[in-house]
């Protein structure tokens, strides 16, 4: 609650206590528990009154419903005896029989929630009352902890059908450090209360206290807080009770305020049940087809080896927040997130015993009227996004394959065919992101500009994207761009993707993939290429996107164990020269290797891209802008093999190149330290690769948005920031 109240204060001041998701759900829960009455909507018949099921009330008689009982029923609540702050986070954490699609609220009225009565007599001032008490436990949470003196004793007493807390209840507050010691509606919350309009906060509100004294352990001064009365106009017995029960329930755990955080551990079956809980149905085990679905879409065999405890398939932002919460709050719960899966090293986007996060049921996708944006769910892959923007006669720069997810794409930065748009993330407008507090968040360039700009390259270190708002930039001629990366008269309507491959049974061969943005076949701009003799194959036809990147994908199909890395130079042939030397020499260690295929592929970055890219609004990568030869040169390799055993051979040998790759650009002077984050290997840091500004500013924003930095502790997979 602490994390969801530090980030809303920094996106909006003061801030709205109904706008805690968290908060509210923690309320609801204590409410549930303990209610001020065992009873609740009576009514008396004024006249004689039949059930439809036959049973008849007499003139006279009282009617009225068991609230306590079906707070405690199992029937509507899953382990009703347990405090489950995070129960009601869910659309249908109140039974079957709710069908609203948004979360429960404290101030509904309902015959499963009937805390407020029922229908035209339920409680008008309950909105002034959930105010009121959130108030102060905001306060509370800020300034500081408390713990009960007896935690076993009982906490209430019943008077007829009332149950109403203890008086002699005793509860120790200890200011938290760095805060002033004030009282509980001093300050910034209690401005709130005044410009709400509610009034000098300690005209509605009466703290008697025995004072301070030393606790018996140290020398802390604790305040003992005895009652709390609520005074006019809300004086009633019961906004007393409800007020007390929540601070018991608050307090109920001794939180020390100095003590460190438990270290994150390997989820056990506690963080999947708890996730069951809010998220039923979406939960998915080992045993369920499912689970196995889910780890038959990752891309490298290593991906595929690993066994998370649970994977959890959201279907909605809501339910993305409410996995969040749980799994921040719980202090303990390692998961991982997967978009498409298409890295190659294990734990990038699954985890080991852990919690996988698995976006594949976030597909939406929408055009606007205009067709001038276009929204994308992270689950989708690029061959879907294709074939879909295809019908309104769109395109958007995307991955190369068609079974690449857009999520981790978009967030990596992502190259494409369309040089003269730059990476893929300068084309995203807006992104809906869940914090790790579970705060949903909608990010443009004019709100959070500086989680915005951290979105285009850093990664999912700040939270989860849950939508990407895109303009489409090509027309269904498909616009795109020109390998002659050093040509001052550029045409950004082709480019070449050139791969170096060795394959033993016909061994070193160029691939070349080249690309025309315009419905004509062989141009004058990649006759280089396409005249280039003897020719082993040519498939070069016209098409659409979605099925050429259908094909470039069929190239490297998922199951094999993978390996990829990524460097970067500036466009020099003699460099060029030295990485094919380096690439030949490198094929010896590996020939006998079982289903070896062994290539690196050079991708060209022109000024032109990358003119695009800073006038789309820049990212965080940290190119040059000004490259000799007119373009910086991206490298990137793809190894795959079959049999675990030839892991180690392979893996020294692909490190081996990219050093003597390396070298030799640095002998030459056109080394530039930038790696592709979506072609790393685990063995590289794009991130210091962005450069000490750009990494210094995502470690900025990740402590904005993160304070408690879940996604750097909680979620080992990828690139961390401060590592």
């Amino acid at each position: 609650m602490r994390l969801e109240l530090e980030q809303a204060s920094q996106i909006s001041t003061p801030v709205d206590p109904e706008s805690l998701a968290l908060l509210d759900g923690f309320v609801q829960e204590s409410m549930r528990l303990n209610t001020s009455d065992a009873i609740s909507a009576r009514r008396k018949a004024i006249a004689p009154f039949e059930f439809v099921d036959g049973l008849q009330v007499p003139v006279g008689d009282w009617v009225c419903l068991p609230q306590q009982a079906m707070m405690r029923d199992a029937r509507f609540y899953p382990q009703p005896e347990l405090f489950n702050p995070a129960r009601f986070l869910h659309p249908l954490s109140r039974g079957s029989s709710d069908t609203k699609t948004t979360r429960p609220r404290f101030t509904d009225v309902s015959s499963r929630w009937p805390v407020w009565g029922l229908g035209t007599a339920a409680c008008p001032g309950r909105f002034y009352a959930s105010l009121t008490l959130k108030l102060i436990l905001i306060h509370v949470l800020k300034y500081y902890e408390c713990e009960l003196l007896d935690g076993q004793a009982p906490r209430s007493r019943c008077w007829r059908s009332s149950i109403v807390p203890r008086p002699s209840t005793i509860i120790f507050f200890n200011k938290r450090r760095g805060e002033p010691g004030r009282s509980p509606l001093e300050g910034s919350q209690g401005e709130a209360l005044m410009r709400l309009g509610i009034g000098p906060p300690l005209e509605y509100l009466e703290y008697s206290y025995y004072g301070f004294r030393s606790s018996p352990t140290n020398s802390t001064s604790f305040l003992f807080l005895t009652l709390v009365k609520l005074k006019a106009p809300v004086r009633n017995f019961r906004m007393q009770g409800y007020l007390i029960s929540l601070l018991l329930s608050l307090c109920q755990t001794p939180i020390a305020a100095s003590a460190a955080a438990p270290a994150p551990v390997s989820a056990g079956s506690s963080c999947c049940s708890n996730l069951q809980a809010v998220l039923p149905g979406k939960v998915h085990y080992a045993t369920d087809p499912s689970y196995n679905a889910s780890l038959a879409t990752y891309w490298s065999q290593q991906e595929q080896s690993l066994s998370p405890k649970c994977i959890v398939i959201p279907t909605s932002a809501q339910d993305v927040s409410a996995a969040l919460r749980i799994l921040s709050a719980s202090g303990n719960c390692l998961f991982a997130i997967k978009s498409g899966g298409h890295m190659a090293q294990a734990g990038a986007a699954n985890i080991q015993d852990g919690v996988t996060i698995d976006l594949s049921g976030l597909t939406h996708f929408s055009v606007s009227a205009d067709r001038k944006s276009t929204k994308l769910g992270p689950g989708l892959r690029w061959g879907q996004v294709y074939t879909k923007l295809a019908a309104y006669g769109l395109a958007v720069p995307g991955g190369r394959s068609a079974d690449v997810g857009v999520g981790g794409y978009l967030l990596g930065g992502g190259s494409s065919y369309f040089i003269g748009y730059g990476f893929g993330c300068d084309n995203v407008v807006s992104y809906e992101i869940v914090l790790a507090s579970g705060l949903a968040l909608n990010v443009t360039a004019s709100s959070y500009a500086d989680l915005f700009k951290a979105l285009k390259g850093g990664s999912s270190n700040f939270g989860i994207v849950t939508s990407f708002e895109a303009e489409p930039t090509v027309d269904q001629q498909l616009k795109a761009y020109n390998e002659f990366a050093g040509d001052d008269n550029y045409n950004i309507n082709a480019a070449v993707q050139m791969s170096i491959s060795f394959s033993p049974k016909i061994g070193n061969v160029f691939v070349n993939q080249p690309f025309y943005a315009r419905p004509q076949m062989n141009p004058p701009a990649l006759r280089p290429f396409t005249n280039i003799e003897p020719q082993l194959g040519n498939q070069t036809a016209l098409n659409m996107l979605a099925p050429f990147a259908v094909a470039s994908g069929a190239a490297s199909p998922d199951g094999s164990r993978q390996m990829t890395w990524a460097l970067s130079f500036e466009n020099d042939l003699q460099t060029l020269h030295a990485l094919y030397d380096a690439f030949d020499l490198s094929i010896a260690s590996i020939a006998n290797v079982p289903g070896i295929s062994w290539s690196v592929t050079l991708e060209p970055i022109p000024k032109v891209f990358l003119q695009a890219s800073r006038a789309q609004g820049g990212n965080v990568l940290g190119l040059p802008q000004n490259p000799r030869g007119n373009a910086v040169i991206l490298c990137d390799s793809s190894f795959t093999w079959i049999n675990s055993n030839d892991t180690t051979v392979v893996r020294a040998a692909g490190l081996k190149l990219l050093n003597d790759i390396i070298e030799s650009a640095k002998q030459l002077k056109t080394y530039i330290n930038w790696v592709d984050i979506n072609h790393a290997d685990f063995s590289q840091d794009p991130i210091s690769s962005y450069g000490s500004t750009n990494k210094a500013f995502l470690q900025t924003v990740s402590r904005k948005y993160d304070p408690t930095q879940v996604f750097q502790k909680f979620v080992p997979g990828g690139f961390k920031l401060f590592s």
